[in-house]
């Protein structure tokens, strides 16, 4: 498993040496013949990872960014056939425009600089232990969060029918709840 960058003003090692270094892991796994679960290029960067709010701190992921290493580990070994999960692969996305998520979204960067955006959340009856996590990379115009169907999102109150925010780098975690037709928002 090649490893995250991490912030390159942390004084820890260099840029360069942390891409080597994951070079070295590819080409043992090319060379083996070895699955490889490649976090570097997944994660394209510090600068957009950290933007949709996977780290903790300059060197740590969060809880989001943990989940989202997760998905990129069932990617791989769910594929290989050794292993079988029931939340799926979810994937790291940055969107500029409406979008309605799916079984391949985990994490979603919503850059709203040119237009306002919605994202869609499909039925919590059909999402049976998902999460998504969504968040706002731009102060600039609204991110609407909708639902499908007659779901809600439970916030401080219950019954919400859709979240808007104008917000910079605001973030939303929203988790199902199927049985009760709605969406924890955390």
């Amino acid at each position: 498993m090649t490893f995250t960058q991490t912030d390159p003003n942390a004084g820890l090692a260099s840029v360069l040496t942390q891409d080597a270094y994951n070079q070295a892991i590819r080409g043992l796994a090319v060379t083996n013949n070895i699955p490889l679960i490649d976090i570097y290029s997944r994660w394209q960067s510090y600068a957009v990872s950290n933007a949709v709010g996977l780290y903790y701190d300059q060197i740590h992921p969060n809880g989001q960014g943990y989940q989202n290493q997760w998905n990129a580990v069932y990617g791989v070994i769910g594929a290989e056939g050794l292993y079988k999960s029931p939340y799926g692969l979810m994937d790291l996305a940055i969107v500029s425009g409406n979008v309605t998520l799916t079984d391949r979204y985990g994490t979603v960067g919503v850059d709203t600089s040119a237009g306002n955006v919605t994202v869609t959340i499909p039925a919590a009856a059909s999402s049976a232990r998902r999460l998504f996590n969504v968040k706002k990379l731009s102060g600039l115009n609204t991110l609407t969060v909708a639902r499908t169907g007659s779901d809600t999102f439970y916030t401080s109150s219950p019954g919400n029918t859709s979240i808007a925010e104008t917000a910079d780098g605001k973030s939303y975690g929203f988790h199902a709840d199927p049985a009760n037709n709605r969406w924890l928002v955390i």
